[in-house]
């Protein structure tokens, strides 16, 4: 008896052929607004972005999703980056910025250290490109992502814990950071391409 009661109420909401289901729900049109829409799209995109990434430095990682041996595991983004060459400008600075862009990308999860493979990747296949250091590269990167997302610049970083001790507001510490935190994060990548390029 229980289960013919539960087919009866499954039929109840399943979508016949010729039919229009229309799911009741409580959001209105505008709900969320542009920022809850961009942090779902970050949130819903970011990880097949970083899946291609992760995935095209060749190695364990590309293996074992490609379900080939380590050897033979093909580095995508490399053969990416080398096909596209002819269009990279080989501008270090341009470069280096790009790469500190997408490090702070990376780092709007909050954590900051999300983003270290993928900078480490992306400046292992640009770095020998443009004839720039791979390791100045990828510390440019790793600036980007730690000084965004490690608590300095996202408020729902470990900023909360700090601001929470020092009893100041969270919003206020962000945005008295903002300037001095990307006036640092512009200068030392400069400094970076200059004296270790």
């Amino acid at each position: 008896m229980p289960e013919t009661n539960a087919r009866a109420a499954t039929e109840d909401v399943v979508e016949r052929p010729g039919e229009a289901w229309v799911a009741q729900t409580p959001l209105s049109a505008g709900a969320i607004g542009l920022t809850g829409a961009v942090m779902q799209n970050i949130t819903h995109i970011a990880p097949a972005i970083a899946g291609f990434f992760f995935m095209g430095a060749g190695g364990e990682l590309a293996a074992g999703v490609l379900n080939v041996p380590v050897g033979e595991a093909p580095p995508l983004l490399f053969n990416l980056i080398q096909s596209a060459e002819a269009w990279i400008p080989h501008n270090h600075i341009l470069v280096a910025f790009g790469v500190l862009l997408v490090g702070m990308v990376t780092g709007v999860d909050g954590s900051g250290f999300a983003g270290l493979p993928l900078t480490g990747s992306l400046s292992g296949a640009l770095g020998p490109t443009v004839g720039l250091d791979v390791t100045t590269l990828c510390a440019v990167g790793q600036m980007g992502a730690v000084w965004t997302g490690g608590g300095t610049l996202i408020a729902w970083s470990s900023l909360i814990a700090v601001a929470g001790f020092a009893r100041v507001s969270v919003l206020d510490t962000v945005r008295a950071l903002l300037v001095p935190v990307l006036t640092g994060l512009f200068v030392s990548t400069i400094c970076a391409v200059l004296f270790w390029s």
